[in-house]
């Protein structure tokens, strides 16, 4: 398998997994309500402290196929698509608490929904999200995304989490990580930049 195959793969599986809880809780599911509470509480945290989780995220069930083989861990630390998956799922969970509309939205990347919050609010949240990308450890950069979410929440700002969870695994390469933080920063500028397009609108209708 490729690797762009393979990426979709860890797409089209977070994808229909968060997908599956959101139509669950929807439909009125206390079984996935109470799923996404004990997602929520793994937001942000290192997967091999959870292991309760796993089965949520990781099992089938009649929504969502296998986890793809590739993936899967055969020693004694997760892989990165196993991480990337832990981390984009349970921020879901974080994202969507409290909102009845969809917190994964196909298309809409992770950097633009940033840039899109920074629009909404205040110029402060560049420098959140600069640390984000400056970030080099792994509890930092949990710790960023994690205020992120919750800010995004907050203002009801959906992405892509198949998308998210791609880049995330990608994050976690040495060798890819550059182009992840390179494309984050492009996202988030074209998030931003209706912000610096108005003067001149402003200007051009005088």
């Amino acid at each position: 398998m490729s690797d762009v195959e393979s990426q979709v793969t860890l797409s089209n599986y977070v994808t229909r997994k968060v997908m599956s809880l959101y139509h669950q809780k929807d439909a009125g599911s206390s079984v996935a309500t109470a799923k996404l509470a004990q997602l929520r509480r793994g937001a942000g945290t290192d997967p091999v402290s959870h292991p309760e989780l796993w089965g949520i995220i990781f099992g089938e069930n009649d929504d969502t196929p296998d986890f793809p083989e590739c993936y899967r861990g055969k020693y004694d630390a997760p892989t990165r698509g196993e991480y990337a998956t832990f981390n984009a799922v349970t921020l879901y969970a974080l994202h969507q608490q409290a909102r009845s509309q969809p917190m994964h939205v196909p298309g809409f990347r992770f950097g633009t929904a940033a840039g899109q919050l920074t629009l909404k609010t205040s110029e402060s949240m560049k420098k959140r999200f600069d640390s984000l990308l400056k970030a080099r450890s792994e509890p930092s950069r949990r710790h960023y995304l994690r205020s992120l979410i919750t800010l995004l929440r907050s203002e009801e700002i959906a992405f892509d989490y198949g998308q998210f969870a791609q880049d995330y695994m990608q994050l976690l390469n040495p060798e890819k990580r550059d182009a992840v933080i390179l494309r984050w920063s492009r996202d988030f500028l074209y998030g931003y930049e209706p912000k610096k397009s108005k003067p001149s609108e402003e200007t051009s209708n005088n």
